[in-house]
């Protein structure tokens, strides 16, 4: 371990511990006087799971949380970190007043989710138009198989559903 240590020193690697547990946060000291660490990390909504209030990353135990081991990390001389999961400017400006030096920004879900809401924009605008245009309703094939592909996608994205289209009626010869 030391030879590795030594390896990382010299190529400029840094050592970065996540605290997610509230376990974690009640070790802070600990952790960050291990040989090797330069930097705390902390993930908000583990440590709200953590602390029995999932979720709910602006409650008291979580900030107070936070709080602990961004001054910790402060005071051991080492870099403190946070997830910024809505990485809006307003979120990552304060983590930035508050003292933390480095910011992980987002997750997959939340880009994934703005981008399919931001695409479902349009979609809502053409909607509109098919529903006035009655050439369009229930005729062409195309249209049919998108409101049946949104039908199954947008459900879980920002609210926005499309209903299927009602079953096709066979013609009589």
């Amino acid at each position: 371990m030391k030879k590795f240590m030594i390896r990382c020193d010299i190529e400029g690697v840094s050592g970065v511990v996540m605290i997610e547990p509230r376990r974690g946060v009640e070790n802070i000291d600990a952790i960050l006087a291990v040989d090797g660490v330069d930097g705390g990390f902390i993930g908000p909504y583990d440590l709200s799971g953590s602390c029995g209030v999932p979720g709910q990353t602006a409650h008291e135990l979580v900030q107070g949380g936070c709080r602990r081991v961004r001054d910790a990390c402060r005071h051991a001389g080492k870099a403190a970190g946070i997830h910024v999961v809505t990485p809006d400017p307003s979120a990552i400006a304060r983590a930035v007043a508050d003292g933390y030096t480095f910011l992980a920004l987002g997750v997959d879900t939340v880009f994934l989710g703005g981008g399919a809401t931001a695409a479902g924009a349009p979609l809502s605008e053409c909607r509109r138009f098919a529903a006035g245009n009655r050439e369009m309703q229930g005729r062409d094939r195309i249209m049919t198989r998108s409101r049946i592909a949104l039908s199954l996608v947008l459900p879980f994205v920002g609210g926005l559903h499309v209903p299927p289209p009602p079953p096709r009626r066979r013609l009589k010869p």
